[in-house]
């Protein structure tokens, strides 16, 4: 075809109309036709020669498809990735494919985007295959490791059967020293009840008073002839003018919270701690920021335990916000605070299974907040005056807060403190009593008695060498049951053992020796508490009791600045 067009361009051009035809008119005729015939030869050579090019381009092609379907897929995928890198360089230096649209692309263009993505799928798909063999390699070692466990722990398995079959056994032969215990217990009891009968004839025949006879029960105590000896001191923490120490227990572990008021050079700023059971001693567990801790409070609500504390004063200023602390699982965390103004204490208590928190505050009104679900809420107001101390207690299903009123602006020390009843909606005044710069109450019962103890501190003399006084419920109200001395009595600690019944003392300070003053623990004889021991401590400040692993422990703290609290191990088992 094209040489047809080569041939009619000339043609025309000599000017002359070119008839395929046998005939020809003259001799100039003639000769252009001989002319045209020669040339439309060549022509058709020319295309001959094409045509015979053409096919063997086609067979070279024909050829190579035939090899590289031949090729192994490593140097297909060799050749392709090759490709691949030359048409993304390509791309990135003429981006024809991002400014053309699809429809104008040549179409040799198209052609490639196509193999190159045929490509892609292929390398995409051997990579699938690699990864699966190796996973399958992978599962049939993990395959493996699991034989070798379960191996183990059907070993374990039948070590613990063992075990367990020994434990058994040896429980069993625990059972029968615990009985041979028990009956060697039980010959002493009877040998102890011979020796007291006969004590006890022999203080008839010295006709000695009936009241001497009630200190019997004491020999069961086991106590030393050494008084100082019937504490043994078991670990001291460093503390700074603590106030306050609260035991309580998350997860079966025992916690102790120390509040630190404040440390030498008037720095009220300072970190509270909280320590942690470690198997024979308390180790530090979490520090907390406080501003003149004075009181801590454990409580717990929907089996979520919570931690209180009383942020009291900052050198002259009073109104600060006292903190409720939340558990998380590993720590306290702030939950909410309440505003306050100087307070002192802090106390928890439900009425009616809705729990509420009370605060005496020294320089306002104390205050009532109940919960809400979340948080506590203002309630009402209690009407004290410099109040140290509130004590919650229950009787006969009635409801009670004793406050503990430090001071009134017109009477000085020498003042009265409040109790007040629950009347379903609020608490309201129900008896006034006579106290001494009140610091504390303590609620405990004996013998379905109700007792209250008051700790007076001071005098509008100033003297400190006064007595506190324990109040027995009538039926009606409290009236005075007994007096003892105290000296700037801070605190009170009512506790139990072996249904035995006590008392101790936090003495704070003495007209003479200043804080360098003993406390005092003191037994119920069945009628009255009597001094059984003297405990030297320095500005005891608060007592608190509890048991880790059956052993009874008595922790004192010291207000005194760097200052050692004590806890004690208790002999009397």
């Amino acid at each position: 075809s094209f040489c047809l067009l080569i041939y009619e361009i000339v043609i025309r051009m000599a000017g002359d109309n070119i008839i395929h035809d046998s005939s020809v008119k003259n001799d100039t005729n003639s000769n252009n036709a001989r002319f045209s015939v020669l040339f439309w030869f060549l022509l058709n050579t020319i295309s001959v020669i094409f045509a015979i090019v053409a096919i063997s381009m086609l067979t070279k092609t024909t050829d190579c498809s035939s090899s590289c379907v031949n090729n192994t897929i490593i140097e297909r995928i060799i050749v392709l990735e090759e490709e691949l890198e030359t048409l993304l360089r390509e791309s990135t230096m003429t981006p024809l494919l991002e400014s053309q649209d699809t429809t104008k692309t040549p179409r040799a263009t198209q052609s490639a985007v196509s193999t190159v993505t045929t490509q892609r799928n292929n390398i995409e798909t051997l990579e699938r295959m690699v990864f699966l063999r190796e996973l399958n390699s992978s599962l049939w070692t993990q395959r493996e490791k699991l034989r070798n466990i379960e191996s183990n722990l059907s070993y374990l398995l039948s070590f613990g059967q063992a075990l367990n079959t020994s434990y058994y056994q040896h429980l069993h032969v625990n059972e029968t020293i615990h009985l041979g215990l028990n009956t060697a217990i039980e010959e002493l009891g009877k040998n102890f009840d011979i020796a007291r009968s006969k004590l006890t004839e022999s203080i008839q025949n010295q006709n000695l008073a009936s009241s001497q006879i009630k200190e019997l029960p004491s020999v069961v105590c086991a106590w030393h002839s050494d008084s100082q000896d019937q504490l043994v001191e078991f670990q001291s923490i460093l503390t700074f003018g603590a106030l306050d120490l609260e035991y309580f227990t998350i997860d079966n572990r025992h916690y102790l919270a120390i509040a630190n008021f404040f440390e030498e050079g008037d720095k009220f700023d300072l970190n509270s701690t909280i320590y942690v059971w470690n198997d024979d001693k308390f180790e530090k567990y979490q520090d907390i920021s406080t501003i003149g801790a004075s009181d801590w409070e454990a409580f717990s609500i929907n089996n979520t335990q919570y931690l209180a504390v009383i942020n009291s004063r900052n050198r002259s200023y009073f109104d600060l916000a006292s903190i409720v602390y939340k558990w998380n699982g590993i720590a306290f965390v702030e939950h909410q605070r309440i505003l306050t103004s100087n307070p002192h204490d802090l106390e928890y208590f439900h009425i009616d299974d809705i729990p509420y928190l009370a605060i005496a505050n020294y320089y306002n009104v104390s205050k009532i907040y109940q919960w809400n679900g979340i948080t506590f809420r203002f309630l009402h107001d209690l009407e004290t005056s410099n109040a140290k101390a509130l004590k919650y207690f229950k009787i006969d299903n009635e409801s009670y807060v004793a406050a503990a009123n430090y001071r009134r602006p017109v009477d000085g020390y020498d003042t009265k403190s409040e109790i007040f009843k629950w009347n379903g909606f609020f608490f309201e005044s129900y008896q006034s009593i006579d106290t001494h710069g009140a610091s504390d109450w303590e609620s405990f019962s004996l013998n379905n008695k109700h007792y209250l103890t008051i700790a007076n501190s001071i005098t509008q003399g100033d003297e400190y060498n006064i007595n506190s006084v324990i109040y027995v419920w009538n039926g009606t109200y409290f009236e005075e049951h007994q007096q003892i001395k105290t000296f700037g009595a801070h605190a009170w600690k009512y506790f139990e053992i072996n249904k035995l019944h006590y008392l101790t003392v936090a003495n704070s300070y003495d007209n003479l020796e200043e804080y360098n003053v003993s406390s005092a623990l003191y037994m119920w004889n069945g009628t009255y508490f009597t001094q059984r021991i003297t405990i030297p401590t320095t500005g005891a400040s608060d007592w608190e009791f509890f048991t880790i692993d059956n052993k009874p422990f008595l922790a004192v703290s010291s207000s005194v600045s760097q200052s050692p609290s004590f806890l004690y191990s208790l002999l009397c088992l």
